[in-house]
């Protein structure tokens, strides 16, 4: 995902951040994941737009079915 992101340009102040501040993010999302699976989704974003876009509406429809149907 951020190599997408750095490949479009024009980068926000998260995304010129250094590589070890989006592993130590991401270790924490990670940990949360663990903690608690049933809470969590992890989107693989380094896939391409589509399927990163399709694993979304997946997640999204399963909440919605599991939480509000």
């Amino acid at each position: 995902g951020l190599d997408r992101a750095r490949r479009r340009g024009d980068l926000d102040r998260f995304e010129t951040e250094a590589n070890k501040f989006f592993e130590v993010v991401r270790e924490g999302y990670q940990q949360r994941v663990r903690q608690s699976p049933d809470r969590w989704r992890v989107i693989d974003a380094g896939k391409l737009m589509g399927d990163v876009e399709l694993q979304i509406k997946t997640a999204l429809d399963q909440w919605l079915r599991d939480d509000c149907g």
